[in-house]
This record gives C-alpha cells, sequence and structure tokens, in this order.
C-alpha cells in the first residue's frame, strides 16, 4: 500500500483514482486509514475496502407497447447481467426492479395506459460471493399505449 490521497474535510469522501489505469471489471483492494481528533483525543480506524469498475450499459430508446413498453440495451461482455428500474416518477421514489441475466431487451406489459413512465438500467458483476454494480443509465422517458 501507499499513500495516494489525503482527504482532510468529512463533506470530502468520495475518491477518484488518478494514478491507476483502472481497469473495467477488476477488483481493486483499497486501504482507508481514518484518524479522528476532537477535544485532544485521537482515534484511529483502518478498513480495507474492495471495489470494481462497472461501465453503465447503452440504453436505447424505450418503444412504448400497448399498457407497457420494451426496453433495450446493448449487451456488455463480462457482466453477470442487468437490473431494471422504472417508475412513474423521476426521482424513481416509486420504483420496482427487474433483474434479466444475459438479456438484451425486455417487454414489460400490465401498465396503465397512455402514463409516462421512466426507464433506467444498470449492469453487476458477482464476483466471490459479492456484487458489484455500474452506475444507472440516465432515465429515458416512455408513454404507454
Amino acid at each position: 500500500y501507499h499513500t495516494q490521497a489525503e482527504i482532510t474535510k468529512l463533506r470530502n469522501v468520495g475518491y477518484t483514482e488518478p494514478f491507476m489505469d483502472v481497469k473495467e471489471g477488476v477488483k481493486y483492494k483499497y486501504r482507508v486509514d481514518s484518524v479522528y481528533t476532537s477535544y485532544g483525543m485521537t482515534e484511529k480506524g483502518l478498513s480495507v475496502i474492495t471495489a470494481m469498475y462497472l461501465k453503465a450499459p447503452t440504453q436505447k430508446i424505450p418503444v412504448a407497447k400497448k399498457k407497457g413498453f420494451k426496453a433495450k440495451w446493448k449487451k456488455k461482455t463480462g457482466v453477470s447481467g442487468y437490473e431494471l428500474q422504472y417508475s412513474t416518477s423521476k426521482k424513481f421514489s416509486n420504483t420496482v426492479y427487474l433483474v434479466s441475466k444475459k438479456m438484451s431487451s425486455y417487454t414489460l406489459g400490465g401498465l396503465k395506459s397512455k402514463k409516462n413512465y421512466y426507464v433506467r438500467i444498470r449492469s453487476y458483476k458477482k464476483s466471490g460471493g459479492e456484487y458489484y454494480y455500474s452506475a444507472w443509465t440516465s432515465a429515458k422517458k416512455v408513454k404507454t399505449k
């Protein structure tokens, strides 16, 4: 291990790896040493975090169907599957998750007609009993027929 960044403000908890060529689908371990000082007392902590970088899949515009829609995305190599999330809210406050393995499209029915739905997709990879997720794609809007 070697020190790559020192984070001094509590609000600054994110970290981007600027020194390495991070490869997609490869597990990386990060050692995080924490030091907290308050009223002259110092506490130290140590954590080891495992992370994996996955790019979000490329989502195509959903196709409206009668009381439903068909979501499509470009298949990626090296992933275990995909999660599709849809909602009537832009903020995805009332959401439904669907998991598909190795598919590149999903047709959904039984929804309300002439209603707007928002759809987004992310890929995941299972490695060593743990799941690693990509970021969500940007939400696409579709109005059912």
